[in-house]
């Protein structure tokens, strides 16, 4: 069974989820995202970083994607089960009214999709104001609650100040804030230089930290038989599978919560 990890990105029309979105694309650091979208119009991708474009799905250079879901949840994630094998991380990025409680109740029913966490953007200009409109209130006030951690755009149109006030009142929320653009996880490409054997290789792999939540890819022993093996590894759990095809990218990108040092 594969699994794949899911971050759910929303906020209010306007917040900055597409901004957001394109950071994430530009900077991927190695990581494949698979982004659902509504409208691949608003994300505006820089046209250098797109290779190819079929019906419902852009293919980028990095081996990032972005599908339309077109109001049909269901079948967006069956177009991603086929492409789980190419993928290693998916953002689904909630339109600015949509309920992030049924989102999160139909994403924890799907079979081989782990919601990790639940990013709610903030346009730091108009919240307050948001908050207490008699006709989008209490809506917005859900999405900030059901997050798990909330970022903050539009800082630059605010003082220092305005900012400090703005966390006191955020803190009725009771979820964590974020005044930047860094991800909620980070990936790097570790190096394997002493692991030539599946021996080191189990013993490298078991001794990664807490903070790690994924590693996957393709790794050369020149100790072992065969000429390749399959590294799939899921928050401690791990397989080493041989093969006898080499593909022409080889290596393993780790994804951790947050920026950890190579062992």
């Amino acid at each position: 069974m594969f699994e794949l990890p899911v971050t759910l990105i929303g906020g209010y029309l306007g917040s900055g989820k597409t901004t957001y979105i394109n950071h994430r694309l530009k900077h991927a650091g190695g990581v494949r995202y698979v982004v659902l979208v509504n409208d691949f119009g608003e994300l505006n991708i820089d046209e250098q970083l797109i290779e190819s474009r079929d019906g419902q799905t852009i293919a980028l250079t990095n081996g990032c994607a972005c599908c339309s879901i077109s109001d049909d949840l269901a079948n967006a994630f069956e177009e991603v089960e086929r492409v789980s094998d190419q993928a290693d991380w998916v953002l689904l990025e909630a339109s600015g009214v949509a309920n992030l409680i049924r989102l999160k109740s139909q994403l924890q029913n799907l079979p081989g999709f782990d919601l990790r966490n639940t990013l709610t953007l903030v346009d730091a200009t108009r919240i307050r104001a948001l908050v207490r409109d008699k006709y989008v209130g209490r809506h917005v006030s859900v999405q900030v609650k059901q997050a798990d951690h909330i970022q903050l755009s539009r800082l630059d149109l605010i003082s220092d100040v305005e900012q400090a006030e703005l966390e006191v009142w955020l803190a009725q929320f009771e979820v964590s804030v974020s005044d930047d653009s860094k991800p909620d996880f980070v990936a790097d490409l570790p190096r394997l230089d002493d692991v030539d054997d599946l021996g080191r290789l189990n013993h490298w792999l078991a001794g990664q930290s807490p903070e790690v939540r994924r590693i996957k890819g393709f790794v050369e022993l020149k100790g072992e038989a065969s000429p390749g093996y399959l590294v799939q590894w899921v928050e401690g759990e791990w397989s080493v599978t041989p093969s006898s095809v080499v593909p022409e990218r080889t290596g393993l990108v780790r994804i951790s919560s947050t920026s950890s040092s190579s062992k």
